[in-house]
């Protein structure tokens, strides 16, 4: 199981943790289960930098800047995927075409407008929630240092539940779907080896694990509500290719973890 951990660092990660073992093609087939694992590593990074960036920078600023050290962590994995599904399921009327369109390297109108609005929404999102922390705190009951600490420790918070559990729901993508292509067609020559069930167990606890022992029982909804966006993402590369691709899986994590942000910010709302 280490080879494997390894191996998933290696896989989602640009960091040179295929230094500290020799890891086989097998190792890499196993990666999927400890995708939430990988998550601790970039919720992690995005920590580190909101901490840092805040003590200098506006929010915005720093929300920004935690967004795209994970994109250097990541080498922009996710986004890529992202960005071929949408190309595909936006300009490929069949299953054959959808394939051919994901497969190109070449990122189309679809992608670039998908990508973009993500983006936005991401950063607006969390830059909201900030602000709305601020509004929610008590006034006159702290120093601006302690309510500053208060708001980035739950920032910090909401980073580290939110990307291991959604990769942990958008991982189910493989139990439930054949791969799309053969291993000679695939972006990477890999294929996935489907989890066993105690894979499926550590896979489970190291998505929940972070969002259950930081937050109080409202954190369920934003975790129904991340279920609810992969599950709609898995049924649609169902209905459109019977199927998953690479792409599926870096499309599916994007679009959970930011229902996973939207609805903990609507939980926020003073108003609501």
């Amino acid at each position: 199981m280490f080879s494997h951990i390894i191996a998933a660092f290696s896989f989602f990660t640009r960091l040179p943790f295929w230094r500290l073992k020799t890891l086989t093609k097998e190792d890499y087939e196993h990666v999927v289960p400890f995708w939430p694992i990988a998550g601790w590593l970039t919720a992690a990074s995005m920590i580190l930098t909101f901490w840092l960036s805040s003590l200098i920078f506006p929010i915005a600023l720093s929300v920004i800047f935690a967004f795209a050290v994970r994109l250097f962590v990541t080498g922009a994995l996710h986004e890529d995927g992202f960005a071929d599904f949408f190309d595909g399921f936006g300009g490929g009327h069949d299953k054959d075409s959808t394939l051919r369109i994901m497969k190109d390297s070449h990122i189309g109108t679809y992608g670039v407008v998908a990508l973009i609005i993500y983006i936005l929404l991401w950063s607006v999102t969390l830059h909201a929630y900030f602000t709305t922390l601020e509004q929610i705190l008590p006034s006159g009951c702290f120093s601006v240092s302690h309510r500053l600490w208060t708001q980035n420790l739950q920032m910090s918070l909401i980073f580290f539940a939110a990307d291991p559990f959604s990769k942990w729901a958008s991982s189910n993508i493989i139990n439930i779907l054949p791969y799309a292509r053969t291993q000679q067609e695939a972006k990477n020559k890999l294929v996935y080896n489907k989890m066993s069930f105690a894979e499926s167990v550590v896979g489970l606890l190291c998505g929940c694990i972070p969002a259950l022992i930081c937050f109080n029982w409202k954190i369920i909804f934003p975790m129904i509500a991340s279920a609810m966006a992969s599950s709609i993402v898995i049924f649609l590369c169902y209905k459109k290719l019977r199927a998953y691709t690479g792409d599926c899986c870096g499309a599916c994590f994007l679009i959970s973890e930011l229902a996973f942000y939207v609805t903990a910010l609507a939980l926020l709302n003073p108003v609501g």
